[in-house]
């Protein structure tokens, strides 16, 4: 298989891969150890410069890069993109064990990134609902006394 015969699903699928690839590389929790490592590496003098109130020295040029990178969402995708589009003819088309394992790799991220589509999709209908039942909630229960304007009444909204 070649990078002209993907079908538009396998792209979908390699979109989804990319966007979950590099959320997990640039933001998740998992990775915060990684992104230290690199900081790090990029400034290695960042925590002693600091406190002598100077300019932290930049570390090797490389580093600084792969700091750049890592700490860029767009920048990141491009280059999990650029490595999806090289490797993903290879991962469809192989029937190598390599392959599989490749397949099963971006299934589990397209799975993970599609799942926290629609939980983030779901909460925002939940919090629809939410907010229209207490509204809903705060009416039937509010009582008005007459003489002063206050709210009040023997029914409150926790029982």
């Amino acid at each position: 298989m070649s990078i002209e015969t993907i079908d538009l699903f396998c792209f979908a699928l390699l979109v989804v891969f990319t966007e979950a690839v590099t959320e997990v590389l640039v933001a998740a929790k998992i990775t915060d150890g990684l992104r230290a490592f690199i900081f790090r590496m990029a400034n290695p003098d960042f925590d002693k410069d600091l406190s002598a109130g100077v300019e932290p020295s930049p570390g090797h040029v490389l580093w600084r890069f792969v700091n750049d990178v890592f700490t860029c969402g767009y920048c990141m995708s491009v280059w999990v993109a650029m490595g999806s589009a090289v490797f993903a003819p290879w991962w469809l088309a192989t029937g190598h064990w390599i392959g599989w394992l490749a397949n099963w790799l971006l299934m589990v991220f397209v799975l993970h990134r599609v799942s926290n589509y629609l939980h983030d999709g779901f909460s925002l209908i939940k919090k629809g609902r939410v907010k229209t039942y207490d509204i809903e909630l705060v009416h039937k229960y509010r009582v008005n006394d007459g003489s002063t304007g206050q709210t009040g009444g023997s029914q409150s909204l926790t029982s």
